[in-house]
């Protein structure tokens, strides 16, 4: 199997040695002296897909996103694109029906995070569930190690960026568990002398249309990574908490009440690349027509549109009803 990888920065990276314990691997990246000396590389997207790939995975900055995607899916490939899917909706329209029936899947790693797994596993055993509380910190500097943080993409809002586009996995994996999203509420802002001109900090509450709500904090300024989640049932609580990044300490528990808390996972030194791996392997079996369980390129607009209807919230101070694409 051949693997076209399009985008060579940190993240493409990491999904090219990935890639490589699936087939050949090939890249496409404008900067083609940051490609180094992989055997097939392009500077060119025409080039690359005449190299003949099998699939594709889009891992360039979100502007470029959509119109990469449109132009492998339009060769018949099979495409996994990097989140955000977009950096504005206007892209989305644009090639709405050029996408409408390709096999395009989202990259949603989070899902396969083994918190996640474990939580998604538990989730009967709370009983109903009442509320959920969502929690995401790294400080923007520390990010990718080596860079400059001003120039990646997350710090430059014409490029797609700002912690609630950047952080769209808790919209996600709450989205994921509890359905589609009716209304969305957000504060959100600059709170840091960071230099970059998207919000760094934000508080947003979803309203699921089952009448479900779950809370979401986004912040790029906690020096010290921290991830997490709470999910409130009239019978019990999960709770996820992941602290540090190389390596991440992290555990999940199911409490039934003060003296009484089971543990589900508990992890002080997880490898979080192992996530990245399970990815692959289900973007592969995609390729393949096998059974997975990747998020489909529905879903990853569904989730940018309630990322977007949160920033108009906060810019307006009122609710905000996310746009639904039509079927």
């Amino acid at each position: 199997m051949k693997i076209l990888i399009a985008g060579y920065g940190s993240i493409g990276r990491v999904h090219a040695a990935n890639a490589a314990a699936h087939g050949t691997v090939g890249v496409f990246d404008v900067n083609s002296d940051a490609i180094g000396d992989i055997e097939h590389r392009f500077a060119d997207p025409d080039r690359a897909l005449a190299w003949g790939p099998d699939a594709v995975i889009v891992a360039t900055p979100p502007e470029t996103h959509l119109a990469l995607v449109a132009k492998a899916a339009g060769a018949g490939l099979p495409v996994l694109i990097e989140k955000p899917v977009a950096a504005s909706w206007p892209e989305v329209l644009e090639y709405e029906e050029r996408l409408r029936g390709t096999k395009c899947w989202v990259v949603c790693n989070m899902r396969f995070h083994p918190a996640i797994a474990a939580m998604t596993e538990h989730l009967d055993d709370i009983g109903a569930p009442m509320f959920a509380r969502a929690d995401y910190g790294h400080y923007l500097p520390n990010m990718r190690p080596g860079a400059d943080y001003r120039t990646l993409y997350a710090a430059r809002r014409a490029a797609g960026g700002g912690v609630v586009r950047d952080a769209i996995h808790e919209i996600d994996y709450l989205m994921s568990w509890f359905g589609p999203v009716a209304e969305v509420s957000c504060s959100a802002g600059t709170q840091s002398d960071l230099d970059i001109d998207v919000e760094d900090c934000a508080a947003i509450t979803l309203r699921h249309e089952t009448g479900m709500r779950s809370e979401i904090h986004l912040d790029y300024l906690r020096r010290r990574k921290r991830r997490g989640c709470e999910i409130c049932g009239d019978a019990a609580s999960l709770v996820w908490l992941s602290d540090g990044r190389v390596p991440e300490d992290c555990a999940v528990t199911l409490d039934h009440d003060n003296d009484n808390r089971e543990t589900i996972l508990t992890d002080p030194d997880l490898d979080g690349s192992v996530m990245y791996r399970t990815l692959m392997s289900e973007f592969i079996a995609a390729v393949q027509q096998h059974p997975h369980r990747l998020a489909s390129l529905a879903e990853g607009i569904d989730a940018f549109a309630v990322a977007l209807a949160a920033l108009q919230s906060a810019e307006s101070g009122r609710a905000v009803e996310p746009v639904r694409m039509a079927a």
